[in-house]
């Protein structure tokens, strides 16, 4: 079997393709010996593949934005589409029969402020006629941060 090292950003729902693949053992079927790793704190994709560290890296878009906008060529290559949807979903705090999308817009929504999350979320918002730059939303930093503030109360719904 040949190894094959990959690596994710975190654990989500997000990376349920290459979970699946190796659960469902479609990696080996072909030959593959598949490691799952998380991405080292300070590290990025661009240097864990040029150097050989990975193989494979499950990436979203956002992953070359700072190298084009510094107009350096990524030493990768985003090769799959895996979804046409925001990949993220909405949580309510409580379950919310009368839900309309405009209610993003009264200033308890948490959502990651940045990079492809907001991205993916602005547009999805977009096909359903809220515009995320009308929405104040609440911002606590990193999803790890965002996270544990919306378990402790904070927070309506939360992207």
């Amino acid at each position: 079997m040949t190894p094959l090292n990959l690596m994710v950003y975190r654990h989500s729902a997000f990376y349920s393709p290459i979970l699946a693949g190796i659960a469902r053992s479609f990696f080996a079927r072909e030959g593959f010996a598949p490691t799952y790793t998380l991405m080292p704190a300070g590290r990025d994709v661009g240097s864990m593949l040029s150097s050989g560290e990975i193989h494979v890296s499950q990436a979203s878009v956002s992953t070359s934005w700072g190298l084009l906008e510094k107009a350096e060529a990524p030493a990768f290559t985003l090769f799959a589409h895996l979804n046409r949807r925001d990949g993220f979903l909405i949580a309510a705090r409580k379950p919310d029969p009368a839900f309309r999308w405009e209610k993003l817009l009264e200033g308890r929504f948490m959502f990651a402020h940045g990079g492809q999350p907001q991205a993916m979320l602005a547009y999805a918002l977009h096909n359903k006629g809220v515009d995320l730059a009308a929405v104040s939303g609440l911002d606590r930093g990193d999803p790890e941060k965002a996270m544990a503030a919306f378990a402790v109360g904070e927070g309506e719904y939360f992207h």
